[in-house]
């Protein structure tokens, strides 16, 4: 749309998330860059709620969600037919990519976004999870979204549920634990969701979609070598990236940033968008240590029992700084906050 002097391509990797909802807060994207998301906003709530044991709490900041299938559905009308292309990628090069019907395509510059590269590169753990796509059997009453709900059983890792209202009757729902070994237990998970649905008197709820999957959260590591493992000299975004927020996981406002970034530069060829792609995320991957170290917490902070309560003593904080670590925009004051006070180690951090 910025740049129609361009010819632009698309071309699947190969996953199916039609049915995975992304989602994000409207502050965490610059105003000036929002145009980019809103023709793909599924549903969107003027705001949300966080439930712990000792604590819960309303907050009136704007949530958008972007389900896969509604993003295929609107790119698909914004697009010029010959941007589109069927086959998958099955291989790529900084100015060519492979289909699997055997075709090639040659361009001034491709950008790779199918996934991780070398994980083995990087010190992580793991956010396991189940989400599930429910319907229940009449209207579930959730006016707002429940981004964190900690008020159950956390003897299995950090355990949080989370709740979507996509309709009067319809919830998205997905029960995570942080694990630092890769523990992918979808029975441990459905037990989760199953308690959780007959507490809030959804039992008879009839699921329609489901996904057990874990994702990496990184904590340290060879950012270089990582990107380098996903395909030397390739241009990248996303996971393969490292554009995602460590703290939180989600990835749209990277992805909206990145967008932006590339429709205001000048062309690049296959090597120099390289370049310039893996210094900008560099430079991310740099300036966010400090979210890092305090993802860190949730993994290695306590016991699994009380590692929920970094979380809530985050969500005790002021909203804008809340706002702020969302964004990515988080003052030396605000990490300050974010770690001192009453916390699981005992005692006060420093």
């Amino acid at each position: 749309m910025r740049r129609p002097e361009l010819a632009v391509a698309l071309i699947p990797g190969g996953a199916d998330d039609s049915e995975v909802v992304h989602s994000c807060f409207a502050n965490d994207i610059a105003a000036a860059d929002r145009w980019i998301i809103e023709p793909f906003v599924t549903r969107s709530w003027n705001g949300y709620r966080v439930v712990f044991p000792a604590h819960r709490r309303a907050l009136g900041v704007r949530l958008l969600a972007v389900a896969g299938g509604d993003f295929a559905v609107a790119l698909d009308r914004m697009l010029p037919a010959e941007a589109r292309i069927d086959s998958w990628a099955v291989r790529v090069s900084a100015t060519q990519v492979a289909l699997a019907e055997g075709s090639l395509i040659e361009a001034g510059g491709v950008i790779d976004a199918r996934g991780a590269g070398d994980l083995s590169l990087l010190g992580i753990g793991w956010r396991t999870g189940l989400t599930r796509a429910v319907r229940t059997p009449g209207p579930h009453g959730v006016a707002a979204p429940v981004i964190v709900d900690a008020a159950v059983d956390q003897r299995d890792g950090c355990h949080l549920v989370t709740v979507l209202p996509i309709s009067a009757d319809r919830l998205h729902i997905a029960d995570s634990r942080y694990q630092i070994d890769r523990i992918a237990d979808r029975g441990a998970h459905a037990e989760g969701l199953d308690a959780y649905l007959a507490a809030n008197g959804w039992s008879g709820a009839a699921t329609e979609w489901e996904s057990h999957g874990a994702t990496p959260v990184p904590l340290d590591g060879d950012f270089d070598a990582y990107w380098q493992s996903g395909g030397a000299g390739t241009a990248k975004a996303g996971v393969g990236a490292g554009l995602f927020h460590p703290a939180t996981g989600r990835m749209l406002p990277d992805a909206v940033r990145l967008a932006a970034w590339v429709a205001d530069s000048p062309p690049l060829p296959g090597p120099a968008l390289h370049d310039a792609l893996h210094a900008h995320a560099l430079r991310t991957w740099e300036a966010r240590r400090p979210y890092r170290q305090i993802a860190a917490l949730l993994f290695r902070g306590a016991a699994d029992a009380e590692r929920y309560r970094i979380i809530e003593h985050f969500y005790r904080q002021p909203t804008g700084l809340i706002e702020r670590f969302h964004a990515g925009r988080s003052t030396p004051i605000d990490r300050l906050r974010i770690l001192a006070g009453r916390t699981p180690f005992g005692g006060k951090a420093r």
